[in-house]
């Protein structure tokens, strides 16, 4: 896609910097920063501030050379890996009631801190590369690095780190966590942004969630497709989408995305030669944008089907998450925004079009927002659905799905027999409002079956013991797929 894409502001790990000192700013996490433009790591950086991973502060700048202290990084660490266990320790410069204590005693717990040998911790001490690189070893292996009689990397100013530190540079390097065979700089503090790379990093690796882990389905970009009649075919002419056929429908492949409206009836244009014995446990992720609402005053009617399941191959009975414009009146539009509600629904169940569960999520018309679905069927043989939508006009306060329902019934669809499919709703008989205007582009379809299981395993290791363990899974997982997905947009606009 050559147009803008707008970023979201997702915000599943916002809770872990409350009272941070390091953190502390404006409130606007997502907003444009002026300091980064020049970073190597600015699109990382620039992800972190849209997913509230980090904020700028209220200047408008980041300030990515700003160092960090120890209780800076220590708090970080909790809110981010939400330690469970505690320790009783104090040092003596670390008073009962110091912001950060019950971070530094969580982190304690986890035997990757001991403190100086005057029985002090220094929590306002600017922490420097190496004491960071030692903590995150302990952390990540809970015991000191073992020294390496043939290192595997070369790191070319080892020499100048302190004896107790070069094992864990030198672990953390050959797992790839920092840069091989360049300076390390041990001796110097590390900075707002290099702690950004390193704990995204770490974050990402350690739990073995590399992009080339995640097993790609399918991956749509519209731009390099043509219209057959009414399908989407590839430069072989190859079908790779079919629409069914609607009263007075309109459809085309516009600023490359496929733009779907017009019809009396619902549209949808339907994924085809789909493996759909690898459709039990998968994610998709795509753009969305609304050209046109439409269908205003009439919150009975969807506008936007989207189905990732379907019974028969013809798609009589499905699963799909739809929305609904709710009616005009104050309050509902603020600012071109409008209030939109979401929905998961079953034809296969007696409810029909019938919402099972609602959420709401303030819209402006020609955006695009990055929309989420996930379905897996569950060991205890229920069938989950969430879906997630990211937009710059409706941060969350939590990273949490708009709708999400888990189906227990008899009615439920565990096997899909066609691929999926992305539609809109006509108007109908009733001629109230025009039918809405849809754009999709940027479908990627990922299994997660066996990133569950890997991420289950390695959580172990991580002590990232959650609330809810499998939610915060599928979150790292969102988070890969997000970052993967912006990365390329800005490849591809570059």
């Amino acid at each position: 896609m050559k147009r803008m894409l707008v970023k979201g502001r997702t915000a599943w790990l916002i809770m872990i910097f409350a009272a941070a000192i390091f953190w502390m700013s404006s409130d606007t996490a997502a907003a444009e920063v002026e300091d980064i433009a020049n970073l190597e790591a600015r699109s990382l950086i620039e992800i972190w501030l849209e997913e509230n991973l980090a904020k700028g502060f209220e200047d408008g700048t980041f300030r990515p050379d700003q160092p960090v202290t120890r209780a800076e990084f220590v708090a970080f660490m909790n809110r981010l890996f939400e330690l469970p266990d505690r320790s009783e320790i104090t040092f003596t410069d670390t008073p009962l009631d110091s912001w950060y204590l019950t971070d530094l005693q969580r982190v304690h717990a986890t035997g990757a801190i001991s403190g100086f040998p005057d029985g002090t911790f220094r929590p306002h001490q600017q922490i420097t590369r190496q004491e960071a690189a030692v903590m995150l070893y302990r952390f990540w292996k809970g015991e000191e690095a073992g020294s390496t009689a043939a290192p595997l990397v070369r790191i070319p100013d080892l020499g100048q780190a302190a004896k107790w530190s070069q094992p864990s540079i030198l672990g953390l390097a050959e797992a790839g966590f920092i840069t091989r065979d360049e300076a390390f700089r041990p001796l110097e503090p590390l900075t707002r942004a290099e702690l950004v790379v390193w704990l995204d990093r770490f974050y990402t690796a350690s739990s073995k969630m590399r992009h080339s882990d995640v097993t790609s389905l399918f991956s749509e970009s519209f731009e390099d497709k043509m219209l057959n009649g009414r399908q989407v075919v590839d430069s072989r002419w190859n079908a790779v989408w079919n629409i069914n056929e609607s009263p007075e429908q309109t459809y085309a492949i516009k600023n490359g995305a496929l733009e779907l409206g017009g019809a009396q009836y619902m549209q949808r244009a339907s994924l085809q030669n789909m493996d759909t014995k690898a459709m039990d446990n998968y994610a998709m992720e795509f753009t969305i944008n609304i050209q046109r609402m439409s269908n205003e005053g009439h919150s009975g009617r969807p506008m936007v089907v989207i189905i990732p399941r379907s019974k028969d191959a013809h798609y009589n009975q499905y699963y799909a998450v739809t929305y609904y414009m709710e009616t005009t009146y104050m309050g509902n539009i603020v600012a071109n925004l409008f209030k939109t509600k979401w929905s998961i629904i079953n034809t296969a169940a007696p409810t029909g079009m019938s919402p099972l569960v609602t959420g709401y999520y303030m819209l402006r018309e020609n955006v695009d927002y990055i929309a989420r679905l996930v379905i897996e069927n569950r060991e205890d043989g229920s069938v989950n659905i969430e879906f997630y939508i990211d937009g710059p006009t409706d941060p969350a306060s939590s990273y949490t799905p708009v709708v999400s329902y888990t189906d227990r019934s008899s009615y439920k669809i565990t096997e899909s027999a066609a691929g999926p499919a992305f539609g809109m709703v006509g108007r109908a008989n009733d001629f109230w409002g025009p039918p809405p205007t849809i754009q999709y582009d940027d479908l990627r379809i990922l299994s997660i079956e066996s990133e569950l299981s890997r991420l289950w395993e390695s959580s172990n290791k991580l002590r990232r013991c959650c609330k809810d363990q499998r939610h915060r899974l599928l979150a790292v997982i969102h988070h890969t797929i997000r970052r993967t997905m912006i990365r390329h947009c800005s490849q591809t606009e570059g």
